[in-house]
């Protein structure tokens, strides 16, 4: 019993980081890309600089705040 608990929560998280990989991939070959066609240095926006360092910080805050109810 405690061998299928285990081996599901490990194939959960490593299906997880799969995806969290090939997304980082598929943003990184994207950015890529882009500076390949676009040669010309990158004009920042402020509003985007700090949706970009803000954001995901603030996203998890309230994604963590969300209760769960789990039935045991």
């Amino acid at each position: 019993m405690h061998n299928k608990n285990f081996s599901k929560k490990l194939s959960v998280k490593i299906s997880l980081m799969l995806v969290t990989w090939g997304f980082a991939l598929i943003v990184s070959f994207a950015f890529r890309y882009l500076g390949i066609t676009h040669p010309e240095p990158f004009k920042i926006r402020s509003a985007v600089l700090w949706s970009l360092i803000y954001g995901p910080p603030v996203l998890l805050f309230f994604w963590l705040l969300i209760p769960v109810n789990k039935d045991n």
